[in-house]
């Protein structure tokens, strides 16, 4: 069908699936059209991190084969117009295996999230915290997303049991959908301070989003996430929450540089529980930390400054490398 179309000023395409990629870049180059390769996984690299424990020795050997299949992935990065990236270790993955160093066309561009400028209705607010069954009392460390397999909520739901009993105020709601939702129901059915709501709609992730003072990310350290920021972090510093994070990486790089919450390791319920015991019997810290989170959402993750430069990005590259592709 695209050979029937009129080329486009300009192609942005993810790098998963390799694909489309490959497709889109191959096409570029026929028509003239500059391609721009974002990158938003490590892909096909986190196959590997599929491997148990037990065959942990296996992983470099594992990379290394995927990379040797991955021919499509590496001429789509080499040939590409440029690369984007949400982080500097994706980028430098990239790079990698596109075998070139980094020009002016390349760019990194963070995972950003829209600012809340209003507060939610009271109305929606409190249909909230009726379906939580959560008062205006409570402390709330929330969690969205996916309810899969690549966070560890043994651990947040471990430490929300161990401090419930000095702090019954003090709730976890995981909220989402995925194929662990009913098991982590029973998992948390001794905890009664953990709540597993189920799928919130829009106006309710705003609401817990204004009614939560901690958000807790919990992915596996694998280096996905490790390398990667998320959405979810975005996302908590736009609410002010707290991060609570099980990961160093560069989320926790920038914990530790601008103090927006703290980090605990991976796997570690006594620390974790220790970490949110301190803060939650002190609310000046708790305050400070969402303080330090919306100043980070401002500087670095707004929707408002980071779009309107990736368009220009976008934009400059379609006008200054017009019929280039082909070449």
């Amino acid at each position: 069908m695209a050979r029937r179309e009129s080329a486009p000023n300009l192609i942005h395409v993810g790098n998963v699936p390799i694909a489309l990629a490959y497709a889109a870049v191959r096409y570029g180059k026929a028509v003239g059209c500059p391609v721009v390769v974002d990158i938003r996984d490590l892909w096909p690299d986190i196959y590997a991190d599929l491997l148990p424990s037990r065959l942990s020795g296996w992983r470099a050997p594992t990379i290394a084969g995927l990379h040797a299949l991955s021919f499509r992935l590496k001429w789509s990065l080499r040939n590409a117009t440029a690369i984007t990236a949400l982080t500097r270790p994706y980028m430098d993955w990239a790079l990698g295996l596109a075998a070139r160093d980094q020009t002016d066309k390349d760019a990194i561009f963070g995972m950003c999230y829209p600012r809340h400028e209003t507060t939610p209705p009271a109305a929606d607010l409190e249909a909230l915290r009726f379906r939580l069954g959560v008062t205006p009392e409570d402390q709330i460390a929330a969690y969205l997303g996916n309810i899969g397999h690549q966070s560890d909520f043994e651990t947040v739901i471990a430490a929300a049991r161990s401090v419930s009993d000095r702090f019954p105020h003090f709730k976890v709601v995981i909220a989402g959908s995925g194929p662990r939702e009913d098991e982590l129901r029973r998992i948390a059915a001794d905890a009664p301070n953990v709540i597993v709501p189920g799928w919130l709609q829009g106006p309710e992730i705003a609401s817990l989003l204004h009614i939560a003072q901690i958000g807790l990310i919990a992915f596996h350290p694998v280096p996905n996430y490790l390398l990667n920021i998320p959405n979810k972090f975005s996302e908590y510093l736009a609410g002010g929450l707290a991060i609570a994070c099980g990961l160093g990486g560069e989320m926790g790089a920038l914990i530790d540089e601008t103090g927006c919450g703290f980090r605990y390791p991976s796997g570690d319920a006594d620390a974790l529980s220790g970490k949110l015991a301190a803060l939650l019997g002190d609310p000046s810290k708790l305050e400070q930390m969402g303080a330090q989170a919306r100043i980070l959402h401002a500087e670095r993750f707004d929707g408002a400054q980071v779009y309107p430069a990736f368009a220009d990005h976008l934009e400059h590259l379609a006008d200054s490398t017009k019929g280039q592709a082909s070449q």
